[in-house]
């Protein structure tokens, strides 16, 4: 048994995240553990959830995606 990447995603727009979220629990080796609508929801659902890795929009509000 295969352990599933656990996914972060951080846009402003629900309709990006809904959508990739779809897609990427589509694959059965990641799995969608937050979702946040800028980069400081971004930063605290990362500590809360410990995800394997963060897809964040590059115009997210709040603190710039790269410093993030």
């Amino acid at each position: 048994m295969t352990l599933a990447i656990r996914v972060l995603l951080a846009d402003d727009h629900t309709l990006v995240r809904q959508t990739l979220a779809q897609v990427l629990n589509q694959v059965s080796s990641l799995i969608v553990v937050a979702e946040a609508r800028n980069a400081d929801e971004a930063l605290a659902a990362a500590l809360k959830h410990q995800p394997d890795i963060a897809v964040l929009g590059t115009d997210t509000p709040g603190v710039a995606a790269f410093d993030a």
